[in-house]
């Protein structure tokens, strides 16, 4: 896997029977994990997540990027 600068990433991947992302429960999803400290410092936050389309499908997201909040239902 590459980041934005073409640079090699190493990444796992993770299947996962049941995923919950505050109330909202994902079944049988595949997680990838990459290192996003580089992101975290560029933007200030503390946590970083990026969501696959087959999660963000179907639900429906609001974001308050300034504060890194997030709602669902």
């Amino acid at each position: 896997m590459g980041d934005g600068n073409g640079v090699n990433l190493d990444a796992a991947i993770y299947k996962v029977s049941k995923l919950s992302i505050g109330h909202v429960v994902f079944l049988d999803s595949s997680i990838v994990s990459i290192p996003l400290d580089e992101y975290k410092s560029a933007l200030g936050v503390e946590h970083v997540m990026i969501l696959g389309f087959n999660h963000m499908l179907g639900k429906i997201w609001a974001f308050d990027f300034e504060h890194c909040r997030y709602a669902v239902t």
